[in-house]
Order: C-alpha cells, then sequence, then structure tokens
C-alpha cells in the first residue's frame, strides 16, 4: 500500500514538474516575440512618419516578415536576454557608446565581434579582436580571428570573453501583431 502511494505521488511530482517547465518555456518564447513585435512596430513607425516622396528620405519600407536573433547570456544572475534585428549590425564588445551588448571586461576588445545579416543568413564577424571570437556548434568548437565570419545558426554558443551566448534565430512575422 505505501509503495502503491509513493508512485503515485512520484507521478503527480513529474506531472507537476513538466507542467512548470513547459510554461516557463511558453512565457520566454513569448516574451521573445514580444520583444521583436516592438522593434519592427518601431521600424514601421519610423518609416511610416517619414514623408516617402521626400528625396532625402533614405529610409526603406520594413519587411513584414524577418529574422530576428535572439541572445541569452548562459549562467549569468540575473538572465541578460537580448532580441535584435540583424539588419541593424549588433555590435558586442567592451565600449558602451557604440556596441548593442556590452562585456565590461578587460579580455573583451573595445568592438570585438559583430552579428550581421547578409543575403537572409545571420553571421557573426571578428572585428580583430585580440582574443578572437568562439563558436561552439554541437560539440565543435572554433574561434574566429580578426576579419573572420562564420555562419550562425540556432543552438550555436558564442563566447566573447568569459561570457557565452546561446543563440536562436527565428522568424517574426508581421502577422503576429
Amino acid at each position: 500500500m505505501l509503495i502503491k502511494i509513493l508512485i503515485v505521488f512520484l507521478i503527480i511530482a513529474v506531472i507537476a514538474a513538466v507542467i512548470i517547465i513547459e510554461k516557463h518555456r511558453r512565457e520566454s518564447v513569448e516574451k521573445m516575440y514580444r520583444a521583436a513585435g516592438n522593434i519592427l512596430k518601431n521600424e514601421f513607425l519610423d518609416y511610416s512618419l517619414h514623408n516617402p516622396m521626400l528625396k532625402k528620405n533614405n529610409l526603406k519600407e520594413p519587411n513584414v516578415r524577418k529574422p530576428m536573433v535572439y541572445l541569452k547570456a548562459i549562467g549569468s544572475k540575473p538572465a541578460k536576454e537580448y532580441v535584435f534585428d540583424p539588419e541593424t549590425v549588433i555590435k558586442i564588445g567592451r565600449n558602451k557608446d557604440i556596441n548593442s551588448v556590452v562585456l565590461n571586461e578587460a579580455i573583451v576588445s573595445i568592438e570585438h565581434c559583430r552579428i550581421f545579416l547578409s543575403e537572409s543568413s545571420v553571421y557573426l564577424f571578428d572585428c580583430g579582436s585580440s582574443n578572437g571570437t568562439q563558436i561552439r556548434r554541437g560539440f565543435n568548437s572554433n574561434i574566429i580571428t580578426a576579419g573572420q565570419q562564420i555562419l550562425l545558426e540556432s543552438g550555436d554558443v558564442i563566447k566573447v570573453g568569459s561570457t557565452e551566448f546561446k543563440v536562436k534565430i527565428f522568424f517574426y512575422d508581421m502577422v503576429w501583431m
């Protein structure tokens, strides 16, 4: 009888854990899409506030479906999460005036690396940093240095200095707005 009670209790505990984990995952995805939506809303607002008939206006009409980059710093407390539009270059480095993500470490260069979009693909580019930029994909690990670039994929881990970022590349569609 005691064994049956323990088994029922264990099953209930497992179900509760699965529900909590799934709820947390769903909230994280919703937060990521909400941030991407805000970026696109701002792009459309900027575009609509400028008269497209003026020659001075160099804004192009925003895409209704575009790739976005989500970076999550692994092991940081509190969690550092970023959502970016890779059409506007994402700069990672030590200088807060020129970088989108600032890492205050001596081994991180002033402008260490960039993430950017080229022909519908997202790339990581090392800006000539002293220590290079490490990228881990599954069990493989590469270090790119001075002027090298590599295609980024969802699931990659980028290491800049002692900070590791998990990368997720996703498409945001204006239909979500």
